[in-house]
């Protein structure tokens, strides 16, 4: 089998290997050997961009790390950051795979995948740049931005008003509904 060719490769390339035979499920072996080995192409990536973190004495005087969240030891300081290295990548990859197929074509899956690893990189690479800049994880949040986010999201949502001709063609549209539902006229059809 092939998990005996990767006994001895390491963890990643064995996670990688269990991600390929889920993807076996739902794609040709080409493309789920593929997609396996670019999931272990960006686990290998975040794990030497969080390495030199992860080495910093700093860091473990301020937080713990389980492979998933770096938690302050600051019990003053609220929540935690998610940051996966490359073997809880691989892991989540692989327990998953059945929900990133489910109800979507074989392409738009593998989008979805790709994009996930690109921001599992981009995510591991901005917090090690963030880290190296500040040798801390706590972020400063500009209230003011995040409330002109919010309000144009919220601006965003909401429907735009309809103009009067709009209006009154919804309002002869209802009348002649309710008058053809009470039998009174016909509905009025162009066919």
């Amino acid at each position: 089998m092939k998990e005996e060719l990767f006994e001895n490769s390491g963890d990643l390339k064995y996670l990688s290997l269990q991600a390929e035979e889920k993807f076996e499920k739902y794609l040709s072996e080409e493309q789920a050997v593929k997609l396996a080995e670019e999931a272990y192409q960006a686990a290998q990536k975040v794990d030497a961009l969080l390495e030199p973190v992860l080495n910093d004495p700093e860091l473990h005087e301020q937080y713990d790390y389980d492979g998933m969240h770096f938690t302050s030891k600051n019990k003053n300081r609220a929540g935690a950051l998610l940051i996966c290295d490359g073997k809880n990548i691989l892991r989540i990859v692989k327990e998953n795979a059945t929900a990133y197929f489910y109800g979507r074509s074989k392409e738009e899956a593998i989008g979805n995948l790709k994009k996930i690893f690109k921001d599992y990189v981009l995510l591991a690479k901005s917090a090690a740049a963030y880290w190296q800049k500040n040798k801390d994880f706590s972020l400063e949040i500009d209230m003011e931005k995040l409330r002109k986010i919010f309000a144009k999201s919220q601006a965003e949502d909401r429907p735009q008003p309809i103009t009067e001709e709009e209006a009154s063609f919804f309002e002869n549209y209802e009348k002649e509904m309710k008058q053809y539902e009470e039998g009174e006229t016909k509905p009025n059809t162009t066919d």
